[in-house]
Order: C-alpha cells, then structure tokens, then sequence
C-alpha cells in the first residue's frame, strides 16, 4: 500500500528542483525528454506557464527518495527561470510499502502526455519477475496485442484498460501465453518489426491458447519462409505481412494499409489452413464476416 505522509503549497526554489533532478531512477521510469522540458523553458521564458497547475510528487520507499512526477519542470525551472522569485507549487508527498506499491503509483502519474500507455506499461511490467527478460518495445508491443485479441469488436477494446491488461498478463495463464509470445518475437530478427504489430501480437495469443508447441512451429515458419512450398499458408502470411501494414508512416509507404482486425483475421485464416494440412492460394479476408474461430 501507498499513503500519503503530506500534501502542500511549497516555494518551489532552484534548491528544490535541484534536489529531485538528482534523486535515484528506478528501471521503468521513462526517458527524459528534452523536447518536452525545451518546451515548458519556453512558456516559462515567455510568461505562460501556469505554476498553479504543477504537481511535484515524491515517493519514500525502503529508506530512499523517489521523484514521481515533476522532473521535467524540475529540469526547466533549473536552468530557465532565477532563483527568486521562486513560484508556489503543489508538493505531494508518499510511504510506500513495497515494490508493486511502488509501480502502481507511478503509473497513475505518468499519463500526462498524448499516447503515454507505453511509460505506464514500463512502470507496471518492465523488470518485473515474470518479465525480467522482456524489452521494453515488446513488452509495449504485448499490451494492445492482447486487447486486441480479447475484443473482436473495435469499440471494446477500450473497455480493458492498460492496467486491466496489464495485470492480466501478471496472471499465470496469461502470463504463460505471453512468455509464448515473448520468445516468438525475441527470435524474430528480421522480421521482429512485424512480429511486434498489434494484430500479429493478437493472432500470436490466439493461436498459442490453441497449441504452444503449434504456435511456435507456425511462427517460425512465418518468420524465415525457409524451405516452404509455394502454396504453404505460412508462406502466404509471411508475404502478405511484408506486403501489408495498418497504417501509411514512415517506412510503409510501399505496403498496403489494412484495418487490425483484418491483419489479425489474416493471421487465423492461414494457422487454420495449416494446421488441417491444407495449401493456400491467395489470403483473402471477407467482409461483413464475424471473426473467424481460431481452430485447434
């Protein structure tokens, strides 16, 4: 459990800001970001940053200070702004018991950029004893992989929340298609970009509740096409995830642009095909069709 010890206005002196710049990181704690603290230098350079709104956050775990939330504004009020006068902000101060104590109330602050379910998930499952071995670009690649797997329809996807899914994969049964899923994209090295796509992350789930032992056959094949037969379904995967992505970025400018659900559907369609030993022509995924069920 977390408590808090205090909560209150403090002038927020270069001393203090100093003091949490240099307090120890732990391991999930995300990346500083310099474009974002040149950022805030500049509306405090300028007059528009709104000190009323700022929340420094401290954690006291096993005897040590962590910084929670506020390093940013730390660094920008250091090197930005005089020593005095020195603005009033909202300094909150934990007890922290232990180690998932600890994730949890990181992850509750760290969400106050677009797009920040990659740091959270970092707080509640990089390092952790299930996933001490995971990167965090895979582990981030497993969260909306497995959202998209548990919901066929778009719209519930966001019924499951980051941390629901998080703590789903801390389960054992989960967690054990997940260790599956991990050791697929780890010796995917060529093709490990791919291997990381949500709707690929989705069908992995799929097919290794199936059968780990067939998921791992499957995927390898997917993975290199060595020594696969034209009409072989893996085949056939491996050329439509080259030749396909979900979106129009950077290096897919060349692919064609497909919805998740139908790369995802794509995927099932040829583990199907193999696994009842038959060949395939062409990926084709209906429309208007529910999702296909994944066979044994």
């Amino acid at each position: 459990m977390y408590k808090i010890l205090s909560d209150k206005k403090v002038p927020f002196t270069k001393k203090l800001a100093e003091e949490m710049t240099a307090m120890p990181k732990t391991i999930w704690e995300r990346t500083l970001s310099d474009g974002w603290v040149n950022h805030l230098a500049t509306e405090i350079t300028n007059g528009m940053f709104v000190w009323e709104q700022v929340t420094l956050a401290v954690a006291h775990f096993k005897g040590v200070k962590y910084a929670i939330n506020g390093k940013h504004t730390c660094y920008a009020r250091f090197f930005h702004l005089p020593d005095d006068p020195s603005p009033m902000v909202r300094m909150v101060e934990y007890g922290v018991d232990g180690e998932e104590d600890m994730r949890s109330l990181y992850s509750r602050y760290d969400r106050g950029k677009n797009r920040a379910s990659g740091p959270v998930i970092d707080s509640l499952l990089f390092g952790t004893t299930k996933f001490k071995d995971a990167d965090k670009p895979t582990l981030r690649a497993l969260v909306p992989g497995y959202r998209l797997w548990k919901s066929p329809v778009r719209e519930g996807r966001h019924e499951t929340t980051v941390d629901q899914a998080c703590a789903a994969l801390l389960e054992p049964e989960v967690g054990r298609l997940a260790a599956c899923v991990l050791d697929i994209v780890g010796k995917a090295l060529s093709t490990r970009t791919i291997f990381r796509r949500q709707a690929v992350v989705a069908a992995m789930f799929a097919t290794a509740e199936r059968s780990m032992k067939g998921c791992a056959e499957f995927w390898a094949g997917v993975q290199t096409g060595a020594e696969l037969k034209m009409d072989d379904p893996r085949l056939k995967l491996r050329n439509y995830l080259m030749q396909h992505n979900v979106n129009l970025g950077g290096g897919a400018r060349r692919q064609k642009p497909v919805a998740p659900e139908d790369m995802f559907r794509a995927c099932i369609y040829s583990w199907n095909a193999w696994r009842r030993g038959e060949s395939m022509q062409i990926i084709k995924v209906p429309v208007g069709c529910p999702r296909p069920v994944v066979g044994r």
